[in-house]
């Protein structure tokens, strides 16, 4: 039941975007990842990509119950080898998702992102949308 669910989720489900966001200068060694969008730069991927956040995201059973719906958006700042060195809640849904999304986040590799042929510490932020499935039956949620 659990892989059906997974399979599921993973097919039907989810849509993660890397988004941009901006560095508040307290970390001035952090690219923000907006940098890394111009031509000779790479953006740091996730390893396995969106199907690898799939796999460890679980819609939260109080949020399906109470029918939570929405997106969280989780900053998450890069080492030059790709390793997580933070992560922080910027908008959150509450209901248990924003620690699910975090959670799932945390336990993904990255691929580090790229300035001038050199990795570089960077800072991305990734949106992730909670929707359950029209039926309003809370029992496959839609995780995008």
């Amino acid at each position: 039941m659990k892989k059906t669910l997974t399979y599921f989720v993973s097919m039907f489900a989810i849509v993660l975007l890397i988004g941009l966001t901006y560095c508040d200068g307290t970390n001035s060694d952090v690219i923000p990842s907006q940098s890394l969008s111009k031509a000779g730069y790479t953006m740091p991927t996730i390893v396995g990509g969106i199907t690898a956040i799939a796999e460890k995201i679980h819609y939260p059973e109080i949020a399906k119950r109470a029918g939570i719906q929405g997106k969280v958006f989780v900053s998450v700042v890069l080492d030059v080898d790709g390793t997580i060195l933070s992560t922080e809640l910027k908008k959150g849904i509450g209901a248990g998702c924003d620690e699910a999304a975090i959670k799932a986040i945390n336990a993904c590799e990255f691929t580090p992102g790229y300035m001038d042929g050199e990795p570089v510490k960077t800072e991305i932020t990734i949106p992730v949308a909670f929707k359950l499935n029209d039926d309003n039956s809370g029992d496959k949620p839609k995780v995008e």
